[in-house]
């Protein structure tokens, strides 16, 4: 008897795709989500299997109920480099965002410094 597979549209794989990288996203683990997914990919139908038959009863027990739409996004070819290539963006874009800040905050000090040293001469 084949196991009962759930079918999904177009759109509720992308929100899924989004959901799965912002999550381990969220909690800093982007770059770990990354090389792990390398390195079982093409191997998306049997590890999808596997988890289907060793980690899908955690899921009901946890009260995740999106457990059969997840192991059917990750048996469809070419999920697993949606979700990485999501993972990478969301990781690049936070890089950049800190070097954009470490930026400003090396301008403020030196304006800061200079402003003081400015002040100090007039004061003397």
């Amino acid at each position: 008897m084949e196991p009962v597979i759930a079918e999904l549209s177009p759109e509720r794989e992308k929100e899924l795709i989004e959901e799965i990288a912002n999550y381990f996203h969220k909690f800093g683990m982007g770059t770990t989500t990354i090389l792990f997914m390398e390195s079982f990919r093409g191997l998306e139908r049997i590890t999808s299997q596997m988890g289907r038959v060793f980690i899908g009863p955690f899921f009901s027990v946890f009260g995740i109920h999106k457990a059969d739409e997840i192991f059917a996004l990750m048996e469809k070819r070419g999920n697993y480099e949606k979700i990485i290539d999501l993972i990478e963006e969301l990781v690049n874009e936070e890089k950049k965002k800190e070097k954009e800040e470490s930026e400003k905050s090396k301008d403020k000090g030196r304006f800061t410094k200079f402003r003081m040293w400015i002040s100090n001469k007039i004061n003397q």
